[in-house]
């Protein structure tokens, strides 16, 4: 008989601490109905995630010109019209 009034006091508590947490979620679920992706800057990218998708494209880009320029002057062999023959 004493047992189970041990048990319901033990669990008093817990259900006070339950109940003020319902308040914290209620805000919580508004927040997440209002924006559920909060961080999201597209349907699935970040801001940052952008920026360095586009910095890694223009890097790629300027490494790539650099040697396309290269081909185009020449500098990526020597001259093949040497005289004397080239190893």
């Amino acid at each position: 008989m004493n047992r189970p009034r041990i048990a319901c006091l033990g669990l008093l508590p817990l259900c006070l601490l339950a109940a003020c947490a319902q308040d914290n979620l209620k805000a919580q679920r508004k927040d997440v109905l209002n924006d559920p992706t909060p961080e999201l800057d597209t349907h699935r990218e970040r801001w940052s995630d952008r920026q360095n998708a586009y910095h890694n494209t223009v890097d790629t880009n300027f490494r790539t010109l650099n040697s396309d320029l290269g081909r185009i002057m020449l500098f990526d062999r020597p001259s093949r019209l040497s005289p004397e023959p080239i190893r």
